[in-house]
């Protein structure tokens, strides 16, 4: 995904509820005690694919059923 992609997917929601806290970047980074910009974290999202947080699947299961 490109930096625009993900800023338009983002759009006004908190960009941090995008991050993956299990992801090594993001723990090697301490972005828990020092969070990227919203800009930096774009940057870092579209070079780091895995540092995007994904859907888990009772989510989605739950949104594909109308629940």
């Amino acid at each position: 995904m490109t930096e625009a992609e993900l800023d338009e997917l983002i759009g006004s929601r908190d960009y941090k509820e995008f991050l993956n806290t299990r992801n090594e970047l993001y723990r090697m980074r301490k972005m828990k005690e020092h969070p990227p910009t919203r800009a930096e974290a774009i940057k870092l999202m579209a070079k780091e694919p895995n540092l995007i947080r994904r859907a888990d699947r009772a989510s989605r299961v739950a949104d594909d059923s109308g629940i």
